[in-house]
């Protein structure tokens, strides 16, 4: 993601490789702080579109959202609570993977 040689690239090809790595810190580590290190370095990048930075500051906030909080879902209540949250989410923004 540092390197100029993602210049070269395709934009597609960063955003995909971005996908994966978030993909795998979310779930299959469910690691917040590698996910957050993730999304920050595309945030700074220099090579990377202004388009995925801006989807990677609303990754940033849902990490942070997640990384916060502390409460299972146990309830059908609960679970319809979070499907709604992240219904609203997706209405924000239908490109968006924040969700």
């Amino acid at each position: 993601m540092n390197s100029p040689d993602v210049a070269l690239q395709p934009y597609a090809s960063l955003e995909s490789a971005t996908l994966r790595a978030l993909a795998v810190a979310i779930r299959v580590k469910r690691d917040p702080q590698l996910a957050d290190s993730i999304v920050t370095r595309i945030m700074y990048s220099k090579w990377a579109p202004v388009y995925l930075q801006l989807s990677a500051s609303k990754w940033k906030s849902a990490i942070h959202d997640w990384q916060n909080s502390k409460k299972v879902a146990h309830t059908l209540e609960d679970a319809k609570m979070l499907i709604s949250r992240a219904w609203n989410n997706q209405m924000e923004s239908p490109l968006s993977r924040a969700a």
